[in-house]
């Protein structure tokens, strides 16, 4: 029994670990509680770069795509699945932490539930989506934001949120 609930609580902060690593409190937005980071860019790429398009329902689309393509990935237990949906710099912040999350994960044979809360956020360049993961010890409500990255969408930051 003790064994059980050992297993069960490493699950939840396996959960709760795999979707966010905030290092930093990111501005106020029209989501809530908070809203990712801004896009970094030095000013010689503002320069050369053209104003980012609107973001139209076929990106909102492939950007939800994304999510649950990640969180598919995750439930496979795929290390190297998980970490190509995110953005390169989080990449590198996240690698360590999600191969040992989805390790632990395996171990126990243990599989995370999604879906989706609420319509996306869109700003000019991101989409922010409100996902319900459901684990074994209970519900969590995180939001993951994305941008296009040379053409593909990259989550490249997440929070849990109050619900």
């Amino acid at each position: 029994m003790k064994l059980t609930l050992a297993c069960l609580l490493v699950l939840a902060l396996v959960a709760g670990a795999a979707c966010t690593q905030v290092t930093e409190a990111p501005p106020e937005t029209d989501l809530s509680p908070t809203t990712p980071p801004p896009a970094t860019t030095t000013p010689a790429q503002a320069e050369e770069t053209t104003p980012p398009a609107t973001i139209t329902e076929e990106d909102i689309e492939a950007a939800r795509q994304v999510v649950f393509a990640y969180w598919e990935a995750f439930n496979s237990y795929d290390v190297d699945g998980v970490l190509a949906f995110l953005e390169e710099s989080w990449r590198e912040d996240r690698a360590d932490d999600i191969a040992g999350e989805i390790g632990q994960m395996e171990m126990f044979g243990v599989t995370l539930e999604v879906e989706e809360e609420a319509e996306p956020a869109i700003t000019d360049e991101t989409v922010g989506i409100k996902m319900l993961v459901k684990t074994p010890l209970g519900a969590k409500h995180y939001i993951y934001y994305l941008k296009e990255i040379d053409g593909e969408w990259k989550i490249y930051f997440a929070e849990e949120v109050e619900e």
